[in-house]
Order: C-alpha cells, then structure tokens, then sequence
C-alpha cells in the first residue's frame, strides 16, 4: 500500500507541485485582501511662498494601499493678509471649494479622502495650517496579488505539462 502511494506521488510530482502553488495562490490572494481601519490625526504647517499643490496622502505620507471611509480637515490662514485656496475631492465625494481666506480665520471641510487635491496660492513670508482626522483602510499585504499571480500561472503550467505527459504517455500505450 505504501509502495503503491510513493508510486503514485513519484509520477504526479508535477502535477501535485502545480496544485499546491495554485493552492498556495488562493491563500496569499485571501491574505492579501485582509485591511485594516486606520484613523490619522495631522496637523502640518507648511510656508506658501511659493505656493503649495499636493494630494492628502502625500502630504500625510501614507505610501500603502489605501482607500478612504471618511475625514475632517481645518484649514488655518496665519497669513498677514488672504489667501486663496482651492480644495478638490473626486468622486464619490465630489466636492469643489475655491475661496479666500482671511487672515486668522480658518475653514472646516468635511468628507474629504486621502485623493483631496489642495492648492493655496503664493504669498510671501507666510505659513498655512492645516489638521484634522482622516480615516481610511489599509491592505498592507497587497504586494501579495503578485506573488498570487505568478504561484497561478506557474501552477498552471506544471498542470499542462503534466497533462501533456500524460497524454503522450497514453498515446504510447494504446500502439
């Protein structure tokens, strides 16, 4: 009995070997898709003169895959004179603000993602605030998708050539 399965897995090696990577795929692609809820307070102080034109997750420096749930955001003028500002969310949130702002005066902008594109326009000798809270979910195991896909094509081959061994083997034996 014993010989007969060391017989069995002797001839199947390719075949079992291209099951188990795509096997193996199934759970890096399971594990890659594990996210976590993160919640971020910033508060950045930057000087505008020359201007400044960034996204949020640059500005915060949040380098993994993201996707936002929700956040608030003050923005603070501590400029001696106004600044105009332009503050943009894609969709879904869609939300589109272009506005002065006075001196020592600050605007709240809700719903914003970690794709908000803000701009504030030069002013020389002056520096902006901004802080809030973002909250986003992060898949920190996302890199695992490539691996996924090359256990997949790789198992997938080893399952063809056995197939084909197989097939040729077969052939041989009905001559």
């Amino acid at each position: 009995m014993i010989n007969h399965i060391k017989k069995i897995i002797s001839e199947n090696k390719i075949l079992l070997t291209g099951v188990l990577m795509i096997l193996l795929s199934i759970i890096m692609i399971m594990t890659s898709s594990i996210s976590e809820v993160v919640e971020k307070k910033f508060d950045i102080k930057f000087n505008i003169d020359k201007g400044f034109t960034d996204i949020l997750q640059n500005m915060l420096s949040i380098e993994e895959v993201s996707e936002s749930i929700s956040g608030v955001m003050n923005l603070t003028n501590s400029c001696p004179g106004p600044v105009n500002i332009s503050i943009y969310t894609p969709p879904p949130v869609n939300i589109s603000i272009s506005e002065t702002l006075d001196p020592n005066k600050s605007i709240i902008i809700q719903n914003i993602s970690l794709n908000t594109l803000i701009r504030i326009y030069p002013f020389k000798n002056c520096f902006v605030e901004i802080n809030g809270l973002i909250i986003y979910r992060t898949y920190k195991y996302a890199w695992l998708n490539l691996f996924a896909f090359v256990f997949v094509a790789s198992g997938s081959i080893m399952i063809f050539r056995h197939m084909m061994y197989s097939m040729r083997r077969f052939e041989k034996s009905q001559e």
